[in-house]
């Protein structure tokens, strides 16, 4: 990282939130708005809400990039 001139920057919005609770709702809006209109691209695994165990697996190990979403079936 140090010879390519590369950094790495997180942000922990649960934090932020804590403090800042009416920050939340206009800040969904904004990114839910980015995104149907495309111009944001998050990467998304939708499993079978029985596949939850197999979530917890991926998360644990750091193999999943974006979100998992666990759909229940009615």
């Amino acid at each position: 990282m140090w010879h390519n001139n590369i950094g790495v920057q997180g942000f922990n919005v649960g934090g932020y939130l804590l403090g800042n609770p009416s920050a939340g709702r206009p800040a969904a809006k904004a990114v839910l708005r980015l995104l149907e209109e495309g111009k944001l691209d998050i990467p998304l695994t939708v499993l079978p809400f029985n596949y939850a165990p197999e979530a917890h697996r991926r998360m644990d190990a750091k193999d999943i990039t974006g979100r998992i979403v666990l759909r229940h079936e009615f």
